[in-house]
């Protein structure tokens, strides 16, 4: 294993173990009387960009906002990107405040196939026989899914759907990924502000309020930023196979997490995830013997 290679491992384990484990620092949020999921999805927002801005700085990649700031198609790409981002870190945020960090990891299990669909029908990427059965199976655990709860799982469909369109404008731009999110997130910080000090001005703000809870806060910022950091050190250093089978620790984590913290694992969510999982298995499978045909024809 080459020293760039286990930064590499290193980095995508850190990502989404980070990403994994969210569910616990909301929770706590929640404990310390920070209950409102927007107010926590604003200081996401706005301490990610003093964050990702010194980044920036220490790297030398200022210019890269500067390149997106005085381009057309990168500022709209990059601002439809962070209405996306935005609404997934809601969702996210609302979920794990009101005990359904079950849905939201069902969610990131479908997420990896929901992308190969959309390769297919937006850039008309062929899918090979084992994938349109792992994305069969997929969609029928979410047909039972509502079939069997009378609704539709609109949490994990919101987030497995939001994630994957920004995967997909991110794809197109082509653009420098710590740089990308500084613009997303410094799109977002007006809107992030004015909620900040509208709460402030109604005296219901948890910011101020306690010394820890404002502490964690601010910790946000970090805490979401840190991961895509890692994740783009990451896809630069390991094949994207590898990073397709380590993704899948994220949503893993957040399972047993909501089951810790007392979120019924019924029957229904039994066979659906089981018909997730396959799908995932045989698409896993089917990516790695994809990979190994394409290195041999080299």
């Amino acid at each position: 294993m080459t020293p760039e290679t286990r930064i590499g491992l290193y980095s995508a384990f850190g990502a989404y173990l980070i990403w994994g484990v969210l569910p616990l620092y909301l929770k706590w949020l929640q404990i310390e009387g920070v209950e409102n999921a927007l107010e926590i999805v604003a200081h996401r927002i706005l301490w990610a960009v003093p964050f990702v801005g010194l980044f920036l700085w220490r790297t030398g990649k200022l210019g890269k906002v500067r390149e997106a700031l005085g381009s057309r198609r990168l500022l709209i790409g990059l601002s439809l990107s962070a209405i996306l981002i935005g609404i997934n870190w809601g969702i996210y945020t609302w979920a794990a405040a009101n005990g359904r960090i079950l849905e939201a990891s069902l969610g990131y299990y479908i997420n990896p196939i929901i992308n190969v669909a959309l390769g297919t029908l937006l850039l008309r990427e062929k899918m090979r026989a084992w994938q349109w059965l792992a994305f069969a199976l997929a969609a029928s655990g979410v047909v039972f899914l509502t079939a069997a709860l009378g609704q539709l799982p609109w949490i994990s469909l919101t987030l497995a759907f939001s994630f994957a369109f920004y995967g997909f404008v991110k794809k197109k731009l082509l653009f420098d990924a710590p740089a990308g999110f500084f613009v997303e997130a410094l799109q977002l910080a007006p809107i992030a502000g004015i909620y900040v000090l509208m709460l402030a001005g109604k005296g219901v703000s948890s910011f101020g309020a306690e010394p820890l809870a404002s502490l964690l806060l601010i910790l946000t910022g970090p805490v979401t930023a840190l991961p895509l950091i890692l994740f783009a050190a990451a896809a630069a250093r390991l094949k994207l196979t590898t990073i397709g089978f380590i993704q899948y620790f994220s949503p893993t984590l957040q399972l047993l997490i909501a089951i810790w913290l007392g979120e019924q694992f019924t029957p229904v969510h039994g066979v659906t995830f089981a018909c997730i999982w396959a799908g995932l298995v045989i698409y896993s499978l089917d990516s790695l013997a994809a990979e190994r045909h394409r290195r041999a024809a080299l």
